[in-house]
């Protein structure tokens, strides 16, 4: 049995259901590893399946093909001692200006060219426009590394956490000011490829795709 994947095109709780038979919905927490301790008392309820954590491609590839797993496993450990479920999200893009979420060696070979551009967040009413960084999935060199974290998590954690999700893929760049070679259209199927590579690789995927479109800012 493979570890289940869902795409998450929107927020940040969710209903899994199987591909096979409908199953009730379940309740994930979204917290960081930091505040499993302090909401263990929540964590811990009878209403709440588990919980979901992101950690940042960066975070699980140090360098180029050494994955660390290390802090998944920890929670890990945590959660199965309160038999509790690890939803794990795998974050490429951030939300600052100042992190940039994937591993350095994307930044620095040839290869990828710093293949990373700037995207911009509204965070809420009243709020500042924030900026922050997205990975150029629609680079087929950048796409094979991601893919390749994925098949990594999978082999290591099958059977042994919930299941895997891919960021939220809504991202805002202005197209007017767009990085060399990128369209809507090879946005959206990057987008697709993901997840089409997810199905061939991983048991049980639920895909779910908003896609809104403006004149001079790509909503995705």
């Amino acid at each position: 049995m493979k570890i289940k994947l869902i795409l998450l095109i929107q927020y940040l709780f969710f209903s899994c259901l199987s591909v096979a038979t409908a199953q009730d919905p379940k309740n994930f927490l979204f917290i960081s590893s930091q505040e499993i301790k302090s909401l263990e008392p929540i964590v811990k309820r009878d209403d709440i399946e588990g919980v979901q954590i992101v950690y940042s491609w960066k975070q699980l590839e140090r360098s180029k093909g050494q994955y660390d797993f290390t802090d998944i496993e920890n929670d890990l450990k945590v959660l199965n001692s309160l038999r509790k479920k690890l939803f794990i999200q795998i974050q490429d893009r951030s939300f600052t200006i100042e992190n940039k979420n994937v591993p350095k060696y994307l930044l620095t070979e040839p290869i990828y060219k710093g293949r990373m551009t700037k995207q911009v967040d509204n965070p809420g009413e009243n709020k500042p426009i924030a900026y922050g960084w997205v990975s150029m999935q629609w680079v087929p060199a950048v796409q094979q590394r991601y893919q390749l974290l994925l098949v990594a998590l999978a082999e290591r954690f099958d059977g042994k956490i919930y299941g895997i999700n891919l960021p939220e893929t809504a991202i805002g760049i202005d197209i007017k000011n767009a990085p060399a070679g990128f369209t809507c259209e090879k946005y959206f199927e990057a987008e697709i490829a993901n997840m089409k590579f997810a199905k061939e690789e991983l048991d049980q995927v639920v895909n779910r795709i908003n896609l809104e479109s403006h004149s001079d800012e790509l909503q995705v």
